[in-house]
């Protein structure tokens, strides 16, 4: 979390306050995330395919707009979330 915290905060410059807002967007998605990676792997033991790339997007689109919603920016920070072009990946070891 705190990876994908930080990276979002540098990328669109978010301040202490910001970065407190941030935190329950970036919560969800990474337990979308982790939805995600389990699904994909039940599918793989059934031997069922399972593209995960396109639920991975969905879920980063998601917390983007979230973060639209939910942080307040500034009109630079808007704007550099709109041309946002990052996706954020983690993995889970267990």
């Amino acid at each position: 979390k705190q990876n994908i915290s930080t990276n979002v905060g540098k990328s669109l410059g978010l301040d202490g306050m910001q970065m407190t807002s941030l935190s329950p967007v970036i919560d969800d998605y990474m337990r979308s995330y982790d939805a995600i990676v389990r699904e994909a792997g039940l599918k793989k033991q059934a031997g069922e395919p399972y593209d995960d790339v396109a639920a991975k997007l969905a879920i980063s689109i998601e917390m983007q707009k979230k973060i639209g919603e939910t942080v307040r920016l500034t009109d630079a920070q808007a704007k550099a979330l709109k041309e946002w072009t990052q996706v954020h990946d983690y993995q889970v070891k267990e």
